[in-house]
């Protein structure tokens, strides 16, 4: 049967029938269109990002009576409202984060009520967190690069990590780190944690945060040693799957 879940809950348990939905095939590139002069039309330059999608949605409430269905349309309204998760019927596993924009008038009738809801969500739908073991060939999902969180605990002192990917990606951080220290590097908001607390100035300057293409590829963290020589450290990358 069609319906929508928001955060997890299904519109079925708020009483509210997906009667059809809308939305395109795929994310539209941002294109900006330049006028040359002496040159006949315009100049497309497009950079590699994507525009949000809408999600329209079609939906019914059905009642006994008005009363009962305006009870039930303003319960349903208190339920889907702000930001959140959205993810349809006929996409299972994956989830598109966004807002709920705007709740269009009813069309209230005798026994039921019809109305569309509006959502304006993130470019690419995404899958159920996935964690992957940093040093071996790992499996990439999606369609998209996938920007997550490396996480790493030190087995001895250090005074210089190194994460790279098979793909080209490198940074470094360097301080007086500490055997047993637990350190994070989100490659999407480029934030550094030792121990849990905000570490941004161990990032070696010049370094920045990389993606790893969908595919198969291989994350690599390593500690210098006393000897100069590299160690490697053992940890996880984990991140959610993208889909265009």
């Amino acid at each position: 049967m069609s319906e929508f879940t928001f955060n997890g809950v299904s519109c079925q348990e708020k009483g509210i029938t997906l009667l059809d939905y809308k939305q395109p095939a795929s994310p539209s590139v941002r294109v900006t269109y330049v006028d040359i002069p002496g040159r006949d039309g315009s100049l497309a330059v497009s950079q590699p990002v994507y525009q949000d999608v809408t999600v329209s949605l079609h939906c019914a409430i059905l009642g006994d009576d008005r009363q009962e269905i305006q009870e039930a349309l303003r319960q349903a309204a208190g339920w889907m409202r702000g930001r959140g998760e959205l993810s349809l019927w006929d996409q299972p596993g994956l989830s598109r984060p966004g807002t709920v924009v705007e709740w269009s008038e009813a069309q209230v009738n005798r026994q039921w009520a019809e109305f569309t809801i509006l959502f304006q969500g993130g470019p690419f739908l995404l899958g159920e967190e996935q964690s992957l073991s940093l040093g071996p060939a790992v499996q990439v999902k999606g369609t998209v690069p996938a920007r997550g969180v490396v996480t790493v605990t030190l087995p001895d002192d250090t005074s210089r990590i190194r994460i790279t990917s098979s793909h080209g990606g490198s940074l470094a951080l360097i301080g007086s780190l500490k055997a047993e220290q637990v350190i994070s590097v989100d490659m999407q908001t480029g934030n550094i944690q030792l121990d849990g607390q905000p570490a941004n100035r161990l990032m070696e300057l010049g370094g920045r945060t990389f993606a790893m293409p969908p595919g198969t590829g291989t994350i690599t963290c390593e500690a210098l040693q006393d000897s100069d020589q590299y160690q490697a450290v053992e940890g996880t990358f984990q991140y959610r799957p993208q889909w265009s």
